[in-house]
């Protein structure tokens, strides 16, 4: 049998014409890939910023959070729980104290720290006592407080050398919130330094006498009042804040670790 080349050629191309034809509509209605949801990536570790790793001088805050887990009342008590804070004049120290409480930064003296409030400065305690007098800062009235102990007195001056400490206040306080604390110390004496004292009781019984056990003493009360309202549609605000405090003191007699001064020999201590 004898085909023409010009109908082979003719049919070829009819067949795959409609092979083409076929995979035109094959990719026509082919169907989209689903979308798979992307999952979320946490980083955690050395990815996060931090802006004390960044920054020249690093600043420290506590929060009112914070104030109220510590259960503090005085704002010297919450400071001196901060390492670069010195325990400076306050509640816990009589002798030769100005009935003030101070902040200390780095031990490098309390008319060293510049004290502000909401970035203002704070006035001097006393005319006796230049270092400003924190009892006048209400705790239940503070939003945070931030500290920066290094670089400051390029900032605000030669006042501030060991530093700063910027109350930022709450402005916006409504209600009434009444606050009382009590607390006192329980002291059972059991220092080395008992023996001493009592083997120089023997001879001198009426100088020298050994403290007994203290079920407790030194108590101290704490009340403060804070009521506060905006007005104005909102635009201001008025708080009122009192506070009272007292607290009974504590002798150096009444500790055996203090009740008398000592010295030492090659015998060891004597009073």
């Amino acid at each position: 049998m004898k085909f023409r080349p010009k109908k082979l050629s003719l049919a070829l191309a009819r067949t795959f014409g409609a092979g083409m034809a076929v995979t035109a509509v094959s990719v026509a209605y082919a169907q989209p890939a689903p979308v798979v949801p992307l999952t979320p990536t946490q980083v955690t570790g050395s990815r996060i910023v931090s802006p004390n790793i960044t920054s020249t001088s690093p600043v420290a805050q506590v929060t009112a959070t914070d104030i109220k887990l510590e259960g503090v009342t005085n704002v010297e008590n919450l400071l001196n729980n901060l390492p670069q804070v010195f325990a400076d004049f306050g509640s816990n120290i009589s002798n030769g104290a100005t009935g003030t409480a101070s902040v200390n930064l780095r031990n490098l003296g309390s008319q060293r720290t510049l004290v502000l409030i909401n970035g203002r400065r704070l006035p001097a305690g006393s005319p006796t006592f230049y270092p400003t007098d924190i009892n006048e800062i209400p705790a239940p009235l503070i939003e945070r407080v931030e500290i920066l102990t290094g670089g400051a007195s390029a900032i605000y001056g030669s006042d501030a050398v060991a530093g700063v400490v910027n109350f930022i206040m709450r402005q916006n306080f409504q209600g009434l919130q009444l606050e009382y604390d009590y607390s006192a110390f329980n002291h059972d004496q059991g220092n080395s330094l008992a023996d001493v004292i009592r083997a120089r009781a023997a001879t001198n019984p009426q100088q020298f006498a050994v403290p007994g056990d203290v079920s407790h003493d030194g108590d101290s009360y704490d009340a403060s009042i804070t009521m506060g309202s905006n007005f104005a549609d909102n635009k201001g605000n008025a708080t009122l804040f009192f506070h009272y405090k007292h607290d009974q003191a504590v002798l150096q007699r009444d500790r055996d670790y203090s009740a008398c001064a000592t010295g030492s020999n090659s015998t060891g201590l004597r009073v």
